[in-house]
């Protein structure tokens, strides 16, 4: 298997997959088969037909992924795109039934709910609450439903913290909200399930989820496409007009070498999911234990149900963006949060802010695995960090 990231030439080690993964070379070969596809789908003339016969195979590819039916599967152009629409759409449609809606996320959500929360309390859409975690960044079922009311309309919950790695408790927040719908079907339950697909089985119909978000990005697939799940019986007004392409509810003319890229990237990423966990799981402990020997006061932030790509580290008293700069000048491409949050220059952590962990939230660096990821890239990251020690950029 070869991949499109980077060539060994380069003698770098990339350790941020929890930002953007390299797309499988399976995938580009799929990919190039369609590089020169321009048909439009939504035309009625024999290309368009063909076009839009393998659109609607790469749906019910994407479906049986996750469990789910090929008419609740709506391609958008990002993972980002698809949180916005369920939280926007959900909002707008709700208001003819409640004045004002209000929704419930974590506080430790992707900034595409958590900035879209803000935004829609900002113009008086919404009534938010922000559910804290407890100090491993567990959101509990419990807290939440001392927050129902009879106006909640949405619940917003990521199934993996792109930060820290926790694994949220969907299936059973799913559980509980099931037996608080009203007569609308309110409140309905969104995850933002862009980080989880790749090491934990996703079945819509077992987490009982009535949105869910995915992402090329996150899976070895192709950038610029995302997928939001949308049960059958769900109803939204999307903030997206035009041409009335995915039910009305994301407008635009479809990708489609992108959907079927990312089609066959699910499909991968299902096949080598048991293997790849275990696997990246003992990068992740062989990494832990080589840092903690390396520089011994360094603390984790995790949790004991945690996702086996994310690892992150505390060096207290140390920057962590200095940390990271001075990781990639000696060849080591790695976070200390979240991309998205980097491009704000915001180097402190809401994450462990809400975690409690105030000496960690300039301090913590987040390095992440994948397919390529091997204990010799380790080895190099240690070699690394007794140098940063060496310079002082990192206290021992």
């Amino acid at each position: 298997m070869t991949w499109s990231l980077f060539t060994r030439k380069t003698k770098r080690v990339y350790l941020d997959y929890a930002s953007s993964t390299p797309v499988a070379s399976v995938v580009i070969d799929v990919i190039k088969k369609f590089v020169t596809t321009f048909e439009n789908p939504s035309s009625i003339h024999i290309e368009g037909v063909r076009a839009r016969n393998i659109l609607e195979e790469s749906r019910r590819q994407i479906a049986r992924t996750i469990e789910a039916q090929p008419d609740e599967i709506i391609f958008t152009a990002s993972g980002t795109e698809s949180c916005v629409i369920a939280l926007r759409g959900i909002v707008a449609h709700a208001k003819q039934y409640v004045s004002t809606p209000h929704i419930i996320v974590s506080s430790i959500e992707h900034a595409a709910v958590l900035e879209t929360a803000k935004d829609l309390e900002k113009r008086g859409e919404v009534h938010v609450t922000y559910i804290e975690p407890d100090e491993y960044g567990v959101i509990h079922p419990n807290t939440i439903k001392e927050h129902l009311t009879e106006e909640t309309v949405l619940v917003s919950i990521m199934a993996v913290n792109n930060e820290i790695g926790t694994i949220e408790p969907i299936k059973e927040i799913g559980l509980l909200l099931r037996k608080h719908k009203n007569e609308y079907g309110y409140p309905l339950f969104h995850s933002d399930a862009s980080q989880a697909f790749l090491y934990n089985s996703l079945s819509v119909i077992k987490l009982h989820v009535d949105l869910m978000t995915l992402d090329g990005i996150k899976c070895y697939g192709p950038r610029g496409i995302g997928i939001l799940f949308k049960k059958r019986n769900v109803r939204l007004d999307s903030p997206i007009t035009g041409g009335g392409q995915e039910q009305g509810v994301r407008s635009g003319t479809e990708n489609t070498g992108a959907i079927r890229g990312l089609a066959k990237a699910l499909t991968y990423g299902m096949e080598i999911r048991e293997k790849e966990s275990i696997r990246v799981e003992e990068i992740r402990e062989y990494a832990k234990d080589i840092i903690s020997k390396t520089i011994p006061n360094t603390l984790f932030n995790e949790s004991d149900n945690h996702s086996p790509h994310i690892l992150s580290v505390c060096f207290p008293h140390c920057d962590a963006e200095y940390v990271v700069i001075s990781l990639d000048a000696l060849g080591i491409a790695c976070a200390w949060g979240s991309a998205c949050k980097s491009v704000k220059g915001d180097t402190a952590s809401y994450v462990l802010e809400s975690l409690g962990k105030k000496e960690c939230v300039h301090s913590t660096v987040r390095f992440s695995f994948g397919r390529e990821t091997t204990k010799r890239d380790i080895n190099v990251l240690c070699d690394a960090l007794c140098e940063l020690v060496h310079r002082k950029v990192i206290e021992n």
